[in-house]
């Protein structure tokens, strides 16, 4: 029973964390292709939340920051549509993705099979007979129509891009 109690600790704070990387990194990705120097100077305003204003982990797989208000300045808001993707680092880890989504880009076809792109960090387990792991798109294929593209896969858990991703 120890083990299993242990095992189900360890499992929550491995989502705990990667909901706050994925929060943090949704809030900084604005600002990393911005400029955060001109951005604060411009705006006045924080560059991400901190620490204290992040709440303890309560089973939500994620939480809203600033009132899930962004940080656009009125000049960032456009209708042309555009992807960027970030190289990879010297890791093979991804970066930012950042996208302006409108029709135009949004896929007409299903997705292609991404299982050729083994993303940072990728392994394969089961629990409760089902995996533990799967490819997670930082830009959803139904948002920009991108398959294998390494540029855009990161390991996540099967919990989070299955049963609360979709979410979003």
């Amino acid at each position: 029973m120890g083990k299993r109690r242990t095992k189900n600790k360890k499992m929550k704070m491995q989502q705990l964390l990667f909901s706050l990387i994925i929060a943090v990194f949704l809030v900084g990705i604005e600002f990393v292709f911005n400029g955060i120097e001109e951005r604060k100077a411009q705006n006045n305003i924080p560059t991400f939340a901190s620490l204290e204003e992040i709440p303890e982990y309560s089973g939500n797989i994620y939480i809203c920051i600033n009132n899930n208000i962004p940080y656009f300045k009125d000049s960032e808001y456009i209708t042309e549509s555009f992807e960027m993707y970030s190289n990879l680092d010297e890791l093979g880890r991804c970066g930012v993705a950042y996208a302006n989504i409108c029709k135009e880009i949004m896929p007409t076809e299903t997705r292609k099979p991404i299982d050729e792109v083994k993303p940072t960090g990728w392994i394969q387990k089961k629990y409760n007979g089902e995996y533990l792991y799967n490819r997670c798109h930082l830009i959803g294929h139904q948002l920009a129509g991108e398959d294998a593209n390494k540029l855009n896969l990161i390991t996540g858990t099967r919990y989070f891009n299955v049963n609360r991703y979709v979410t979003f």
